[in-house]
């Protein structure tokens, strides 16, 4: 069972006048919660909690400077330690 079909099992217990009150879903960045976010609370909106949100932002800063390094022939070594960006 997947996480989106548990997650909309449990959120079909509340009524659709609670659901309909939600404004605002905070969640990271999978995309089965966005789209659930629509299925279950319509006049919702998803954001990306803060911590998802400033790794996407450094992902890309690395990505840009990675970049940066290579066209110029910089030594990029320093570059290479995060096994994440690799």
């Amino acid at each position: 069972m997947s996480v989106g079909h548990q997650l909309e099992k449990y959120f079909l217990h509340f009524n659709q006048l609670t659901k309909e009150k939600v404004k605002i879903i905070i969640t990271d960045t999978n995309r089965a919660y966005s789209k659930l976010t629509k299925i279950i609370f319509p006049n919702s909106i998803a954001v990306i909690d803060s911590y998802h949100y400033i790794f996407s932002i450094n992902i890309l800063f690395y990505l840009i400077l990675r970049s940066t390094c290579i066209t110029k022939k910089v030594n990029s070594s320093l570059l290479t330690c995060n096994p994440y960006l690799r």
